[in-house]
């Protein structure tokens, strides 16, 4: 809703759009505080509220809220729901297939994980067979999660960016991604010698927006080990590359 209030076509419905947006973040914070210990309000969604307003100079309107996000399910709990999907549907799992469609996932969202099964799922019913094999779940991934048939849940990560970033922002963070996909890593004299092929006013401060809404978003993080970005999910960078990769063009061939 509220990059939908602060989206505009002309420059001049900018600072109006602001105001009225003001406006409401500031009603809306009165009213936490009258019914405080009395109402609970949740705000929820897929994008950060917080990278939204900072961008626009509004993050004093939400101090009263808490943070909470929903973090991806840890190793036991995906297993433990991979277990009871097999046992309520009479599967079976073969040595190490389990293993492998978590290794393909890399994080475990949990959308991820039942999507995943749900695939498998249909494959045996095609096949007539209750066994999920390693080579079942390599098959599956690339022929179901990673084609147009799962396209729909993954078309979000890149739909959303629309919705959180300024045009110009937006064809940065495609290219960052992109390179992050294809080369496995995103180091920092790269993002900058991509930032700066855009030949976008203030380079240095749109990367960083960038880069922070990406961090904050669940695309990427810093590994430290490779002193660089990687993906957080292994399907979101195998979907992106995918995608993305016959555009491709290495950053030193930018013009």
């Amino acid at each position: 809703m509220l990059t939908r209030l602060l989206s505009c076509s002309k420059e001049t419905e900018y600072e109006p759009k602001r105001n009225s947006t003001d406006v409401f973040l500031t009603w809306l914070r009165h009213l936490m505080g009258e019914h405080q210990d009395k109402l609970r309000f949740i705000v929820c969604g897929s994008i950060g509220l917080e990278p939204i307003l900072k961008r626009h100079g509004l993050s004093h309107t939400i101090t009263q809220l808490r943070a909470f996000p929903l973090e991806p399910w840890s190793q036991e709990t995906a297993e433990a729901c991979l277990n009871a999907l097999a046992l309520r549907y009479d599967l079976r799992w073969a040595n190490e297939a389990q293993r492998s469609l978590l290794d393909h996932l890399g994080s475990y969202i949990p959308h991820h994980v039942q999507m995943f099964f749900g695939h498998l799922y249909e494959d045996c019913r095609r096949r007539s067979s209750n066994l999920l094999s390693p080579e079942d779940v390599k098959r599956v991934y690339q022929t179901s999660m990673l084609s147009t048939r799962g396209h729909a849940e993954l078309a979000d990560y890149e739909e959303r960016l629309l919705r959180v970033l300024e045009r110009d922002s937006v064809t940065l963070a495609l290219d960052l991604l992109t390179e992050t996909a294809v080369a496995g890593v995103l180091e920092p004299q790269t993002a900058r010698l991509l930032a700066q092929s855009l030949l976008l006013k203030n380079s240095d401060a749109v990367l960083r927006e960038v880069l922070d809404i990406l961090q904050h978003d669940g695309y990427l993080e810093w590994d430290e080990h490779k002193q660089a970005w990687v993906f957080v999910s292994c399907l979101v960078k195998d979907w992106w590359k995918k995608r993305f990769s016959q555009s491709y063009v290495l950053p030193q061939e930018r013009r």
